[in-house]
């Protein structure tokens, strides 16, 4: 299996996004054609909105900082910076994951984003950008 050189983020798009106690995460309600499309009605408000995150990074990159906006267009509708702590968690993570695999690929680093009332002014197409030490990547 060849290394990870560059991050990748994949995202699903849901009307809700649970976090079980197991460790499990529910998607309720999967907009399934990934970026979601509204129909040209205008403004709309979303009373439940979940992103789920994967961003998967290279096993030898330090994660430093990570943002995630979600964007209608160019447009930035919501920003989210993850705070240092969910960092240092991430990083430890993946040093345990080395310890176990030396040769890992890449690690991942799942982010769950849920709004409430999430008002979308206009139709379009939603997407996500993480921002990884400064870097943007599109979903």
């Amino acid at each position: 299996m060849s290394v990870l050189e560059k991050p990748h983020l994949y995202c699903i798009y849901a009307e809700d996004i649970r976090n079980e106690a197991s460790g499990q995460i529910t998607i309720i309600g999967w907009f399934a054609n990934g970026a979601i499309q509204f129909p040209p009605i205008g403004a709309l408000t979303l009373q439940r909105f979940g992103v789920q995150c994967a961003l998967e990074l290279p096993s030898t990159m330090a994660l430093e900082s990570l943002k995630c906006d979600i964007l209608l267009g160019e447009q930035v509708l919501q920003t989210i910076a993850l705070p240092p702590e969910a960092i240092q968690g991430f990083m430890a993570d993946r040093d345990h994951q080395l310890a176990s695999d030396p040769h890992l690929r890449g690690f991942m680093v799942n982010v769950t984003l849920q709004l409430i009332n999430f008002a979308v002014p206009r139709p379009g197409s939603l997407q996500v950008r993480a921002t990884v030490n400064g870097e943007p990547i599109l979903s």
